[in-house]
């Protein structure tokens, strides 16, 4: 099993920081959990971003009442010394948890009409409703991933770290300037993927 060894430049041991044993068992929180952070660091959740939010105790992450589930320490951790352990690859752990995850729902109404719009590099405008907004905790910290539908039905996709959620509800309509980044098909479903967007 593959190990971080950027791990050997420094001196914390994660068995210590985040209270595991090595035979013991973590308990990552599932789905969207930036919304409810506070709630979980209150109930003693703790954060790291290969994982994302987990417990260490089974009883506290039962009282959560949100989805999880259940990681061996052993598997997620490696030795780099006498007496230290890092984290695996954060990649390696997020596959662990990711056959767990629950899928993003299909909620966008004519869906199965959408198709690609301008192309790859071109810079578009496009007036837009915003169906589901979902806030994720990645590698990079907090991020939004945009699904927005045009008169047409045509999905588009944008993620952004630069967004507050709360000032794009969803079913409100916006202009929407950007670059499409890519076209793709997810579940049956083409969608035009912009960056660089600007919202009015």
């Amino acid at each position: 099993m593959a190990y971080n060894t950027a791990a050997y430049k420094k001196p914390s041991n994660v068995l210590t920081k985040y209270g595991m044993t090595h035979d013991g068992k973590v308990y990552p929180v599932l789905g969207e959990t930036y919304s409810i952070k506070g709630e979980l660091k209150a109930l003693g959740a703790v954060f790291s971003r290969g994982i994302g939010w987990f417990f260490v105790d089974k009883t506290m992450a039962d009282k959560c009442g949100r989805p999880y589930c259940e990681l061996p320490v052993s598997e997620i951790v490696s030795s780099t010394g006498p007496n230290k352990f890092d984290f695996i690859y954060e990649e390696e752990i997020k596959a662990m948890i990711e056959p767990f995850q629950p899928k993003l729902e299909r909620v966008i109404v004519g869906s199965a009409d959408s198709d690609y719009v301008g192309e790859i590099g071109q810079e578009i405008e496009v007036d837009v409703d915003i169906k589901k907004v979902f806030a994720f905790n990645g590698r990079y910290g907090e991020s939004y991933m945009f699904l927005m539908e045009d008169e047409d039905g045509n999905i588009f996709m944008w993620n952004t770290k630069s967004r507050n959620v709360d000032d794009y509800p969803e079913e409100t309509r916006w202009t929407v300037r950007g670059k499409v980044k890519e076209h793709k098909e997810y579940s049956g479903v083409k969608q035009t993927v912009l960056t660089y967007c600007k919202m009015n």
